[in-house]
């Protein structure tokens, strides 16, 4: 008994802890954040490979199906080629640590996909005249809009919004994929138009195709005055460090977002014309997804919060809140509100 006791407590089993030394917990598992060096690369060609498996799966499911000319099956196509696209400029992107694609590929996979289904929908015998309209119309936004997104961050060579997400990989990839489902969510009234199955067309354009061409125009015109406006402001070396509220920007805090959702609304009253019902209510998710990605999740969300943080300690900003709208643009001020509360405005500027 003895023996074997002193075997165990010489090395033959785990010798018991002393008195006062902890025992080690077990390493927690580390979460996706940012790497560098070799690791960094090796993360990017692990998700480059899964984008590659999942964009091939893609085709592959859709090619399955029997018929290849189901509205759904062409959809599915187009939904493996929108991703495609974007995993692409990931990789680049992430390869080089950059965000100056990011915008790149996404205004230009609207102009790609555009073009297209505009293609296959001249496969069919079908009048041309509202895919023609559809098209320029998408071309004329996706062109202004990315030549100023792109112009601004090849200018400015930084995007805040990527801060410590062009370093972590996953992450990193996460947004070039929302990106994909942005596109391909918000292209689906053109796609539907243009890849049905069915061939017939009206050869003129009803009342309802002319408000939604006016309202197209509308939201064009809006968005481009906004963008316009605030660069300029931007550009004076006066107002650095300072937010805007003049010009369309007096009694709306985001003009431009509200531009672009009018924007989809008139292309989707265009579409939704010739379409049957089922068809109709996949068209509608444009519009609506649009304006929940703007209002609830991305762009309106994150820039209240950022001006706050900066602004919310002064009144001048704190009564610029109270007598604006946040993206409904009306041409008259809003009934008045109470004034927020300036505390965290106040403990971020001690901070």
């Amino acid at each position: 008994g003895k023996s074997s006791m002193a075997k165990t407590r010489s090395g033959g089993g785990p010798a018991p802890n002393k008195p006062g030394v902890p025992i080690p917990k077990k390493a927690a598992p580390r979460r996706n954040k940012e790497v560098f060096g070799v690791e960094h690369y090796v993360r990017v060609g692990k998700l480059a490979t899964l984008s590659l498996v999942l964009f091939v799966g893609m085709l592959a499911a859709t090619r399955s199906f029997a018929n290849q000319e189901h509205l759904g099956v062409r959809l599915g196509q187009l939904a493996a080629l929108t991703f495609g696209l974007q995993w692409v400029g990931y990789t680049l992107s992430a390869s080089m640590k950059t965000e100056r694609f990011y915008d790149m590929f996404g205004t230009g996979s609207f102009i790609l996909l555009t073009a297209y289904v505009h293609y296959r929908s001249g496969q069919t015998p079908r009048p041309t005249l509202r895919t023609d309209i559809v098209m320029c119309m998408v071309f004329a936004w996706g062109v202004r809009l990315g030549g100023y997104l792109v112009s601004r961050i090849w200018r400015d060579g930084h995007d805040k919004r990527f801060d410590g997400v062009k370093t972590d990989p996953v992450m990193f990839w996460v947004y070039w994929t929302l990106q994909g489902v942005w596109v391909f969510v918000t292209t689906l009234p053109v796609s539907v138009l243009c890849l049905r199955p069915e061939g017939w067309d009206l050869k003129y354009l009803k009342p309802t195709d002319q408000a939604g061409i006016l309202v197209w125009a509308l939201g064009f015109l809006v968005e481009s005055v906004a963008d316009w406006q605030k660069d300029s402001f931007r550009s004076e070396a006066k107002n650095a460090g300072e937010f805007i509220h003049s010009g369309l920007w007096k009694h709306c805090r985001h003009p431009n977002y509200f531009g672009e959702v009018l924007v989809w609304i008139g292309i989707t009253m265009v579409c939704l014309t010739v379409l049957p019902l089922s068809y109709q209510i996949v068209c509608l998710q444009s519009p609506m997804f649009l304006s929940i990605l703007l209002t609830q999740m991305s762009g309106v969300p994150i820039l209240e919060k950022s001006g706050w943080k900066r602004w919310g300690h002064r009144q001048d900003y704190r009564e610029y809140l109270a007598s604006s709208r946040v993206m409904v643009l009306l041409p008259w001020a809003p009934k008045a509100r109470p004034l927020r509360s300036s505390k965290a405005g106040e403990a971020k500027k001690e901070e």
